[in-house]
């Protein structure tokens, strides 16, 4: 009804409507106030309507993980010049890859990441450092990610202060949308990626 339009846009809702019609006037007073109507006469098409809309308003959980782990052997010079002919030189750390992955760019598989990885340097159980990495070399030439068993080069955009013996993290943090789930009587609950269903 038109009074049902008038509460949706005032909560900013949507509504649904089960084996109804939208009539008209209601129509049109959704369409000026921009409130989306849904309705069906089956139940269950409503029911996963409202838990994509309840999935896509829901903020998404931060997960971070560790994919890499190298260990720094030496520092060096390293010199870069800029594109505008600047030249620098920072210091760098000579690192051995020990587990998984050291990636300057986020992968293109499909996941939602938030930003690039963070590197965090670990010297015993302080850390140190935990930010961008400037730039990742391999042979003198800047690579986008190395592996297991190799060996490389990073600088860090804000930190110089590497010894040898510190441990590099390479750190991605994903973004993970909830999860939608049926309760027992009908309707759904919205649930954390991690959160257990207490009704399955």
């Amino acid at each position: 009804t038109d009074a049902d339009i008038e509460l949706a846009r005032d909560a900013r809702a949507v509504v649904f409507g089960f084996g109804v019609k939208c009539p008209p006037s209601a129509a049109a007073a959704a369409k000026t106030s921009e409130v989306d109507v849904v309705c069906d006469k089956v139940v269950y098409k409503l029911l996963d309507e409202a838990g994509d809309r309840l999935v896509a308003m829901s903020p998404k959980h931060r997960r971070e993980d560790v994919v890499g782990t190298a260990q720094v052997l030496a520092t060096f010079k390293a010199r870069k010049t800029a594109s505008s002919g600047e030249k620098s030189v920072r210091t760098a750390a000579g690192l051995r890859v020990n587990d998984g992955r050291m990636e300057k760019s986020a992968p293109s598989d499909g996941r939602s990441f938030d930003g690039p990885p963070t590197f965090r340097v670990m010297r015993g159980d302080e850390e140190v450092y935990r930010g961008p990495a400037a730039a990742l070399y391999h042979h003198k030439q800047e690579v986008q990610a190395m592996n297991a068993g190799q060996e490389c080069g990073i600088t860090l955009q804000d930190f110089e202060a590497f010894e040898v013996g510190d441990v590099v993290e390479c750190i991605q943090v994903l973004l993970e949308s909830p999860r939608i789930v049926t309760v027992q009587g009908g309707g759904v609950r919205v649930l954390a990626p991690d959160e257990t269903d207490v009704d399955a």
